[in-house]
């Protein structure tokens, strides 16, 4: 699958392309500061607030459900953390490398492709080595943040092989851990790939490391660069001349064209 960077044309993307290497942020960096900031404790406390076990006995399987969804663990000084808490602990330190599936987005080249006069690397997300990545895919768009919904489901699922309510309570050990497994994924999946539908129009992909830095790519990765409307001659001759490097002899160079009467661009070889 095709992923584009939009970048302004400076020392920074010039290093991209001759040291090959591309750099994956700290959550903690990323321009907004809700992406993956949720606070995974806080929205597990909200789902507990509503079921009070004293209500009915349906709330109180619920309640007990919940509270072993969150079990609680020793830290090296042995002191007991909730698994909540480590996984956002554990989420800050992953690096994170945007990129959008569209590659024709004016206000992305605004945003990020300096006003139309920087450039739109393309790269093949499954050429770029897997060493280290820790999870990759489309971003979702909510209203919300989707830890309530996540937390309601899960205690659905374990209610189906949990339930020391019944007299045969026992369940197959592989059964457990392919729950914990799924569990783990969807908790650190809903702060690493869900944000605000506000940023719908980026269509963002995602590649997410084991940590954060500066990182190789295969040189082949790279398929395409694209030229904004207002990118200059200079630049493109720049550009042009790096790609004259054995490595870059594959990549196609490609601008950004004005349609005209219309609010959109289309893309055509340069």
């Amino acid at each position: 699958m095709m992923i584009y960077k939009y970048r302004a044309i400076n020392q920074r993307t010039l290093e991209i392309l001759i040291n090959k290497k591309i750099y994956f942020s700290a959550p903690v960096d990323l321009n907004d500061p809700l992406d993956c900031s949720i606070d995974i404790e806080a929205e597990y406390q909200k789902v507990v607030e509503k079921y009070n076990r004293y209500i009915s006995e349906e709330y109180e399987r619920k309640a007990f459900l919940l509270y072993i969804l969150n079990n609680h663990y020793k830290d090296k000084d042995d002191n007991y953390m909730k698994l909540n808490v480590l996984i956002s602990d554990f989420i800050k330190n992953l690096g994170v490398f945007s990129a959008s599936k569209n590659e024709r987005d004016a206000l992305l080249w605004s945003h990020y492709g300096d006003s139309h006069k920087g450039v739109c690397l393309g790269f093949d997300e499954t050429i770029i080595p897997e060493e280290d990545m820790f999870m990759s895919g489309g971003i979702k768009y909510k209203g919300a943040p989707a830890y309530q919904d996540i937390f309601e489901s899960l205690i659905e699922e374990l209610g189906t092989f949990v339930q020391p309510w019944n007299s045969k309570p026992n369940y197959p050990d592989e059964i457990g851990d392919r729950f914990y497994t799924k569990q783990l994924h969807v908790l650190m999946e809903g702060n690493l790939m869900i944000k605000s539908s506000k940023w719908e129009y980026e269509e963002e992909y995602r590649l997410v490391k084991n940590k954060h830095g500066l990182f190789s790519f295969n040189p082949e990765a790279l398929k395409c660069i694209v030229f904004g409307v207002r990118t200059s001659e200079i630049d493109k001759e720049t550009i042009r001349n790096i790609l004259c490097l054995p490595e870059y002899q594959h990549v196609e160079i490609k601008k950004a064209i004005i349609v005209p009467g219309s609010f959109d661009f289309a893309i055509e070889s340069a």
